[in-house]
């Protein structure tokens, strides 16, 4: 156990050891809630360090499937699950010219 300080902010540093035994790293997320009289902070699992490398891609196609679509139109036909994914990943497919310009 460790004995930090808090700042004016609320802000505490999370000892180096500490850091590197939870796997908390600079820039990462950690989940802090409340129970009872103890605050817990614990890691936050990154998705893309999680499937990252899970599948090797040999060669990309050179057709997505969207062509002739607007980007609306591609992002409502992509599952729930990915809704939280669409706006950024549409968002690059756009910019590198996969859909159809805005109508």
């Amino acid at each position: 156990m460790e004995t930090v300080r808090v700042d004016g902010e609320g802000r505490v540093t999370i000892p180096r050891r500490l850091r590197a035994g939870a796997g908390v790293r600079a820039g990462g997320y950690v989940r802090v809630r409340g129970v009872g009289r103890a605050i817990v902070i614990e890691p936050v699992e990154s998705v893309a360090d999680k499937y990252y490398g899970a599948f090797k891609v040999e060669k990309w196609p050179e057709d997505l499937g969207f062509e002739g679509m607007t980007a609306r139109k591609a992002a409502l036909s992509l599952p729930r699950a990915a809704s939280s994914l669409s706006t950024s990943y549409i968002s690059l497919l756009r910019r590198a010219g996969f859909f159809a310009s805005r109508r």
